[in-house]
């Protein structure tokens, strides 16, 4: 029982803690559709587009592959045309979530303090 209050074992506990807080998936970023730079229809879809592509790459980069796989575009390039969009949109700047920035940051000098 005397262990349980050492140095060791509570250096052991935190890092153990900051490894299991690291493995939480956080969204640090806002994605908004903002409805003042829309003037048309297309602009709708383009910004519903805009927000899948930036909050699930990972689903349409596999919707791609599998549209791909099913060879369904008659015209090869579409496919990269498809691509270089995507990539674009990833590249633009989006609205940082301040608060959830400063908790990972508050997060991080607890555990820089006390290691």
């Amino acid at each position: 029982m005397k262990d349980l209050g050492t140095e060791e074992l509570f250096k052991k506990l935190l890092h153990i803690w900051y490894g299991y807080y690291q493995q939480i998936q956080k969204h640090s970023k806002t994605i908004k559709i903002m409805a003042n730079n829309i003037k048309s229809p297309k602009d709708v879809e383009t910004s519903i587009f805009n927000a899948l592509v930036r909050r699930n790459p990972k689903e349409v980069q596999r919707l791609l592959l599998e549209l791909k796989a099913k060879d369904v575009f008659h015209h090869k390039e579409y496919y990269s045309r498809l691509n270089s969009k995507i990539r674009n949109i990833q590249k633009t700047e989006i609205v940082k979530n301040d608060l959830m920035d400063e908790l990972n940051n508050k997060i991080e000098g607890i555990y820089l303090e006390l290691t």
